[in-house]
């Protein structure tokens, strides 16, 4: 029983059946992508681009529409083969734009990397991130700008950053720390000057002390 007095079930981890190692490989490069307009909760996105449009990665191919909606980006360079109607995991069906993909991914030139971000306000960063089209990773999908200013409207005085992996099998995250630290930490400080809070905790389970050690090493 749990101290809740709720019985629960603990199941073994198996995570040496799917941590092969601890590296990021690349992906290949889809001949054809479909970029939903609606991934995340609230109102789609409206395409701002046309059927025959070539477009670049990372180019933003759909504006957000309302403060609760966020624009879409292309995931390959390519050409807009069509907008329309298709597969969706959570509703059913919803409006996407498809892409049939040059091979090369040439990146949007107007992806540059920010070298004075901590020099940023918060309104600002929160800007980025939504023109960035980011959402929560659950099943809700909350814009995550938004989540950020209910966070701070509430006065939270901790961000506690979630490194645990409650599914079996799953080791995305001990991953993702093992290579991405320097990026994780960062994107903590910005958060943090977003929150406005007074400490934050890293919660990292005993299975992953070694992505505890690479953290703490930066």
């Amino acid at each position: 029983l749990s101290p809740w007095g709720l019985s629960l079930l603990r199941l073994p981890h198996y995570k040496d059946q799917t941590l092969i190692d601890h590296y990021i490989y690349p992906s290949h490069i889809p001949p054809v992508v479909t970029i939903p307009l609606i991934q995340h909760k609230g109102r789609p996105a409206r395409p701002c681009v046309r059927v025959g449009e070539k477009v670049r990665l990372g180019q933003k191919i759909a504006d957000a529409d309302g403060e609760d909606s966020l624009p879409a980006h292309a995931s390959v360079s390519g050409e807009v083969r069509n907008i329309g109607f298709y597969p969706h995991p959570f509703l059913g069906v919803a409006e996407a734009i498809e892409i049939k993909s040059d091979g090369q991914d040439k990146l949007d030139s107007a992806i540059v990397p920010r070298k004075d971000v901590e020099r940023l306000s918060a309104d600002e960063i929160l800007n980025i991130i939504r023109e960035a089209g980011v959402a929560e990773l659950d099943d809700a999908g909350v814009p995550l700008h938004q989540k950020l200013k209910k966070a701070r409207e509430a006065g939270v005085e901790t961000l506690i950053v979630n490194g645990c992996e409650s599914e079996p099998f799953v080791t995305s995250l001990h991953v993702l720390m093992m290579n991405k630290s320097t990026e994780i930490l960062r994107g903590i400080v910005l958060a943090e000057k977003i929150l406005g809070v007074k400490r934050v905790i890293i919660a990292i389970e005993e299975n992953k002390m070694n992505a505890l050690e690479v953290l703490g090493s930066k």
